[in-house]
């Protein structure tokens, strides 16, 4: 059976959303390139290993890099929250 052809920017998108799904839930601890891979890979039903083959391995890490940069960013931009209080300050 032929590997499923799954588009480019699908790919990009879902290992991006791995990313985010990862770092903002309970799964923190375990984001790694590999494991982010891992989870796309599920989602999008494509061979186990498809994003370590190629030009997917470079190009699938540094999606996971640049989306894990830019959700660090936004967390550190975002402190503190609405629900941050500074108590005794005059």
């Amino acid at each position: 059976m032929a590997p499923k052809k799954v588009a480019d920017e699908t790919i990009e998108n879902a290992l991006a959303e791995a990313v985010r799904h990862i770092f903002h839930n309970d799964e923190k601890d375990a984001l790694t390139v590999n494991y982010a891979r891992q989870v796309a890979e599920k989602k999008l039903k494509l061979q186990e290993g498809f994003l370590k083959e190629g030009n997917w391995k470079a190009r699938s890490k540094r999606i996971v890099h640049d989306t894990l940069v830019c959700n660090s960013m936004e967390s550190i931009f975002s402190w503190p929250s609405k629900s941050f209080r500074l108590t005794g300050i005059a």
